[in-house]
This record gives C-alpha cells, structure tokens and sequence, in this order.
C-alpha cells in the first residue's frame, strides 16, 4: 500500500512518485543506557521536525528521501547531518541560532574562506608559471623531437580552475543548506523557557497544549509569584 510523507506540505508518496519513505525511529531498549537516551534523543529530533500538532501516534508516519541531504537518514549518528529530516520541512525557524549553531557557521565559512584563498593563490601561481614558461620558452627554441604534443594553453588551465572555483561554490552552497537546516532542528527542540515558544504557535501546543504563545504567556505571569 503506498504511503504518503507526513512532512507538513509534501504530498510524495512511495509508490506513486517512487520515493523511498523511512519510519521514525525507536528508542533502542537492551544495548545499554548510553543507547538508549541516544536512539530517544533521536526520534525526539524526528517528532520535533515533523511537528504535527493533529498526530497522537507518530509510529506509522513515514518520511520520505526529499526531506534527507544524502536521500536517507542516519537517525542513531548525532554527528551527520540526515540525523533527522532537514530539507524542505514546510515552515521556517524564526529564532536566534544557538551558540553551538553560530559555532558551526563559523567554522565553516572559515573554511570556505580557506578553499578560496587557496584557490585565488593557485591562480596567482599558475600565472606566474605560465609567465615565466612562456619567456623560456622564446629564450629557448624546443626541439623538435620533443615538440611532439603541446601543453595546455594558459586560457585552457584557466577554465580548469575557473570550473574548480564552479565547484566550491556549490560545495559552500551545500554547507549552507546544512547549516540552515541545523538550525531548524535546534529551534524546533529548544524549549527550556517561555521565550524559546515566541512566534511558534505550533510549537507550543505540541509541548504545552496550549492554543498559542499569548495564552502561555499570561499562564507563566499568573504562576511565576507561586
């Protein structure tokens, strides 16, 4: 029977659009207590991003490959970035990132920092070789047994590294998505305060049941004094 994805606004299903759907995953009982709270930490990540406010049993809602970076998840692999869906998830994170987040765009727009530097010193390397190649080369006549095949012209090694430059562009491209859809996930988790619901009213009624941030505002006022 074909299933259809669950994420808000995508309507794929299995067997119509061929897409390959993933179950949530279980928490793992019997492999130790570090497995357990790991594989829980997991499909609280999966329940979050999904963030169905009209589902009490997420166990038969599947996932499909569109909403993964690599096309599938790595639910029990904290460190990779299909550790819950992060594509295409039907809403837009309206918090502030967390430091851990800023902590990862930093380090990789330093790193992108880095792939252009070196490739801008390439260039600049390449030519200076070229330059100097092409001066010997009209000091020094090649022979003719050696003049067999022609080295690349200097516009030809250009567009090598202009399509190298192409991409890590698209490399840096990829790394930003990641880096959105981290993000997401840790807006969509974060709930240690009444602050961490504001312009989320989704978000509260799937931790608080509550209708909206308004009404969890004044609940916080009228219980803070006790």
């Amino acid at each position: 029977m074909p299933t259809t994805c669950a994420i808000v606004n995508c309507h794929n299903r299995s067997g119509r659009d061929k897409k390959s759907c993933y179950r949530i995953p279980k928490v793992i009982y019997g492999q130790g207590e570090a497995a357990e709270k790991k594989s829980e930490r997991g499909r609280r990540a999966w329940i979050a991003v999904i963030n169905r406010s009209d589902v009490t049993c997420y166990d038969q809602l599947r996932v499909c490959s569109d909403h993964f970076i690599a096309g599938k998840p790595h639910p029990y692999d904290e460190s990779h970035t299909d550790w819950a869906p992060c594509k295409h998830l039907g809403y837009e994170g309206t918090k502030t990132p967390s430091k851990a987040v800023v902590r990862h765009e930093r380090l990789q727009n330093r790193k992108e920092a880095a792939k252009k530097t070196e490739a801008a010193l390439s260039l600049l390397e390449l030519s200076a070789y070229m330059e100097h190649e092409s001066d010997r080369d009209l000091a020094e006549p090649i022979p003719e047994s050696l003049a067999v095949e022609e080295e690349p012209s200097i516009t030809e090694k250009l567009e090598l590294a202009n399509q190298e430059i192409i991409g890590l562009k698209e490399e840096n491209k990829q790394l930003r998505e990641q880096n959105e859809c981290l993000k997401n996930i840790v807006h969509k988790m974060k709930a240690n305060s009444p602050e961490d619901f504001e312009g989320d009213n989704d978000k509260v009624k799937y931790y608080a049941g509550l209708p909206s941030f308004v009404t969890l505002m004044a609940l916080n006022h009228l219980l803070a004094p006790e």
